[in-house]
């Protein structure tokens, strides 16, 4: 095994992800290799097969809307229970109460080496290649810089709990599977663990949402770019489902005929769980026939399938990462903006604007509050 140990990635993207298939296992030929480069008393191919057919299993259980979601949570979580027990001559298989206490300790507090600064690639491929020819990116890792711990070691409880879980769902696979009779070790409660303390995202009132809309054309930012990132805050605001389920995917991008208007001239959209229509308030019709316009289409009319958030001067769509940076690109400069207002209100939002978020920007979140 190579030392010190680098982490890396194991399970297909989920475009090249076949539920159950029948080729051949790991199915990239650098994964191969580097699992042959582990102790064998990791008993590295085993552990992993196990853990493919736990992912298949636990496929039955999502959601149809959201499966590609779902796969990357799960994968995550299972490579970093394998890497770590490569990492420690371990076999996940074979994990004591001791190993999963300090796995979680690791989970608190991830070694340097182990986090990037930022979100990178799994492999570096291309659709003209096969998976199995896809090298694997050097510069991945399995945490991300604002994914690991502070200097105190606390962690946010949400994370923590979705880590956990993975444990023990999968340990409660394995154990079945195999009709074991031992105990799960991840089912007894850690104890002496630390969460950081809740603080509020904030909200952003109908006043300065109004506001912000009515200041993005003074931005240095491009038509198009104003237009998208004002259709995208009134979304976020109105829609009753989540972003990521507005947006579509890659292979199914979300279209602006998922939006349609009654006899009353009220637009509307599905409800994600029942598939009633949902009436969305004045405010959204305002900014979303200002956009139709833009974009040519005739609001009078039954919508084309078009996509929601298309680029412009060239095919494809925006997808939810690239309206995000569009996004956070622009806060420092409204915050400023709001911060020089002479409207007491909008000055006093400006530190919410200099963390704005579409969580904050819901109306949801007003509602909750």
């Amino acid at each position: 095994m190579t030392r010190p140990f680098i982490p890396f990635p194991i399970f297909h993207p989920y475009s090249h992800w076949r539920p159950n298939r029948e080729t051949s296992f790991p199915g990239n030929l650098q994964v191969s290799a580097r699992l042959s480069e582990v102790s064998p008393l990791s008993q590295p191919f085993l552990s992993t097969w196990y853990v493919d057919r736990f992912i298949n299993w636990s496929a039955h259980n999502w959601s149809p809307l959201n499966p590609h979601r779902k796969y990357n949570i799960c994968i995550h979580g299972l490579e970093k229970m394998l890497n770590w027990s490569f990492a420690n001559d371990l076999c996940l298989l074979d994990w004591t109460r001791t190993d999963f206490e300090n796995y979680s300790d690791f989970i608190r507090s991830p070694p340097s080496d182990w986090v990037s600064l930022g979100k990178q690639a799994r492999f570096q491929g291309n659709p003209a290649m096969d998976f199995r020819d896809w090298p694997i990116n050097p510069n991945w890792r399995l945490f991300q810089s604002d994914r690991a711990a502070d200097v105190s070691n606390e962690i946010d409880e949400s994370v923590w709990k979705r880590e956990i879980r993975c444990v023990t769902q999968f340990m409660d696979f394995y154990l079945k599977d195999v009709s074991a009779n031992r105990e799960n070790i991840a089912s007894e409660k850690l104890e002496s663990i630390v969460f950081k303390v809740s603080v509020s995202r904030g909200s952003i009132s109908d006043e300065v949402m109004e506001w912000i809309l009515a200041i993005l054309p003074d931005l240095p930012l491009s038509i198009h770019h104003s237009q998208l990132i004002a259709m995208y805050l009134t979304i976020a605001r109105y829609s009753v489902r989540h972003m990521w389920q507005v947006l579509g995917d890659a292979s199914s991008p979300g279209c602006v005929d998922q939006f349609s208007r009654n006899t009353q001239g009220i637009w509307l959209e599905t409800h994600p769980k029942n598939g009633t229509s949902i009436p969305l308030p004045p405010e959204f019709g305002w900014v979303f026939e200002r956009y139709l316009s833009y974009l040519n289409i005739d609001a009078t009319q039954p919508l084309p399938a078009l996509s929601l958030f298309p680029k412009e001067n060239t095919t494809g769509a925006y997808n939810l990462r690239a309206l995000w940076r569009m996004t956070c690109a622009i806060r420092e400069k409204l915050a400023d903006m709001a911060l020089a207002s002479e409207n007491s209100t909008i000055s006093h939002a400006s530190e919410n604007i200099r963390r704005l978020t579409a969580a904050m920007v819901s109306s949801r979140s007003i509602s909750e509050a």
